[in-house]
C-alpha cells in the first residue's frame, strides 16, 4: 500500500494535476454562436483570487489560454478550513449544448461492477472533484 501512496502522491500533494483519461467533444445546437458571459462582480480580493488560482493553473499546466471566442465567468467559493474552491460556470454552454444520446450508467450498475473490491480511491483528491 505505501509503494502505490509514494507512486501517486501527487494527487493528494495540494497541486491540481491533469487527468488524461479521455478526450470529449462538446457538440453545439445548430446555428448557436460563441457564448461570451461577463465575469461575476466581486470585491478586489476575490479578483485576486481567481487570478491568482487562474496563474497557478497555467504554471501547473492544467490549463492554457487559447484564445478562444468563448469567455466563461469564474468564480471562487471559500471551503471550510480557509481555503477556496476555483470554479468555471459554464451554464450558458450547456443551453447551447446538444444533449448525450449516451446518459450517466445508471449507480446501480456502477455499484454493482465493483464486486467484491475493498479499496477505493478518488483520481482528485486535491480539488474533491
Amino acid at each position: 500500500m505505501h509503494g502505490l501512496l509514494d507512486q501517486f502522491k501527487g494527487m493528494w500533494s495540494g497541486n491540481p494535476s491533469e487527468l488524461k483519461a479521455s478526450t470529449d467533444h462538446i457538440q453545439l445546437k445548430t446555428d448557436t454562436k460563441p457564448v461570451y458571459s461577463a465575469p461575476y462582480r466581486a470585491a478586489p480580493q476575490r479578483h485576486q483570487e481567481v487570478e491568482k488560482q487562474a496563474q497557478r493553473m497555467v504554471d501547473l499546466g492544467v490549463i492554457k489560454n487559447l484564445g478562444a471566442e468563448c469567455s466563461f465567468p469564474v468564480a471562487v467559493v471559500p471551503k471550510p478550513g480557509g481555503h477556496v474552491r476555483f470554479f468555471v460556470d459554464r451554464s450558458r454552454l450547456n443551453e447551447r449544448t446538444v444533449r448525450d444520446v449516451y446518459p450517466i450508467p445508471r449507480m446501480e450498475f456502477c455499484l454493482d461492477s465493483l464486486g467484491a473490491a475493498t479499496v477505493f480511491s478518488n483520481p482528485d483528491c486535491n480539488a474533491g472533484y
